[in-house]
Parts: structure tokens; C-alpha cells; sequence
């Protein structure tokens, strides 16, 4: 499905699809303990470039957009490359389950921008969701303010010390993008998180998305805060 942002790109061979979910995102930025916390009440955008993607500093540029962070996992290499697990958008499937004690999720993004993190195990994909995007991502790391060890344990890089990009949810409906300076273990960075300043006296639902080189962050107003802008990402978040 494009839109007019999709015709663009694709007039200049960029992407495949965009997928606009929102416009007017009112969003906020926090930066303590090496990590950077970007809070927002409404929709995101969710940006898949499996062939030719472009520079992650090109599509701010290019759209206005004021942050952008990497998305999930991907198969292939950066100039040819395919999601990593289940892709859902508008009712049409891109890829199917994973297996993977990495892929632990799946996050649905429904037609009003609510977030839901679901146990792949667990999962039913509807036929009727012509309205949401779901994609495979993980491993969870928190959910309503518990660390989820046996996910964290079981993943491939739980425990190791990386770069580290996420996406969570407040129980007062606030998104947040999440993208740390320095490396984290998982467990390390839920702790973290769980006695940031932002997230008092809300039940917080982190998930992991992907970390390493992939990390990037985009900050349009305040540049000395991104990340990696300079690369080329199949799949993007962004808000404007």
C-alpha cells in the first residue's frame, strides 16, 4: 500500500512501501544514565526498505521527520534484505513466523496506534486486521514494571554487552523509543529503565528491537544526540 510519501520515494527507486500511521506527533526527549528516552502520546510511522535504502540522515531530511530510531531484525544484507520473522501491514503478510529465541514477540500496532507485545507461541493472526502492522521483534524485557528473565536468558545476546534500541509502552497510553549510548546487558538496561525519572509511577512494557551496528537515532533538533545517521537501515520507526 503507498501513499503519497510512498510514490515519492519510489520515483526515486528509495523503498518499497511506506506506512504512514500519523501526523503531528506531540513527542519529548530524555537523555540520563546513557540513555535516550523518546516519549510520545500519539502514532509513529513504520518505514520498510528492503532494497536501496537510504542514509537514516536523508529520510529526516527528506520528510521533517524530528526522531527516527532502527526497527526490528532483518535477514540478508542492508542493500538486499527481507524482516526477520512475521510481517504484517494492512492485512498483508511480508514474511511468515520465526522460531527464534531471539524473535520472542510480536508487537501489534492497531489502527489507533495502541501498542501490544504478544508471545509468538501465543499468537493468532487475524484475517480482519486490515488496520494494524505486526512485526517479530525481541526479546521482551519488561513487562507492567517485572523483568522478563527467562526471555532476557534465552535470547542470543540477552546477556552480552551491546548497543541496545527498543520500543515500550506506559500504562497511561505513552510510547516511547528507547536507544542507549553506551552498551548495555539486557537485564542491566531494564533495571535502568525501571528507575528512570520518566517512567515513575507507571507500568512500563519494553521490547528489544534490533542492537549492535543497527542502532541509530535521529534527532533532528539536537544532532549531538544521533546515532549512526550516516547508515543504511532496511526498516525504520519514525515520528514527527
Amino acid at each position: 500500500m503507498l501513499g503519497e510519501r510512498g510514490n515519492v520515494m519510489r520515483k526515486f527507486a528509495f523503498i518499497l512501501f511506506v506506512i504512514c500511521f500519523a501526523l503531528n506527533v506531540e513527542a519529548e526527549i530524555y537523555d540520563e544514565d546513557g540513555v535516550v528516552i523518546i516519549e510520545f502520546d500519539n502514532k509513529f510511522e513504520y518505514l520498510y526498505f528492503p532494497t536501496r535504502p537510504p542514509t537514516v540522515s536523508d529520510v529526516g531530511k527528506l520528510y521533517g521527520y524530528k526522531y527516527i530510531i532502527n526497527g526490528s531484525f532483518f535477514d540478508g544484507w542492508r542493500g538486499n534484505s527481507k524482516h526477520a520473522g512475521w510481517l504484517k501491514i494492512f492485512g498483508q503478510i511480508h514474511s511468515q513466523i520465526k522460531k527464534d529465541k531471539q524473535l520472542t514477540h510480536i508487537v501489534i500496532v492497531n489502527a489507533n496506534g495502541k501498542l501490544e507485545f504478544v508471545d509468538y507461541h501465543d499468537f493468532i493472526a487475524s484475517e480482519k486486521s486490515q488496520q494494524t502492522i505486526e512485526f517479530q521483534t525481541g526479546p521482551l524485557i519488561l513487562y507492567k514494571n517485572k523483568v522478563t528473565m527467562r526471555y532476557i536468558n534465552s535470547s542470543i545476546n540477552g546477556n552480552g554487552k551491546y548497543s541496545r534500541s527498543l520500543i515500550g509502552f506506559t500504562s497511561d497510553g505513552k510510547k516511547y523509543f528507547i536507544v542507549t549510548k553506551v552498551p548495555f546487558s539486557l537485564s542491566e538496561l531494564a533495571n535502568i529503565l525501571l528507575k528512570n525519572s520518566v517512567f515513575q509511577g507507571k507500568e512500563l512494557s519494553v521490547m528489544n528491537l534490533d542492537g549492535g551496528p543497527s542502532v541509530a537515532l535521529y534527532v533532528k533538533d539536537n544532532p549531538t544526540l544521533s546515532i549512526n545517521v550516516n547508515g543504511k537501515l532496511p526498516l525504520l520507526l519514525a515520528v514527527e
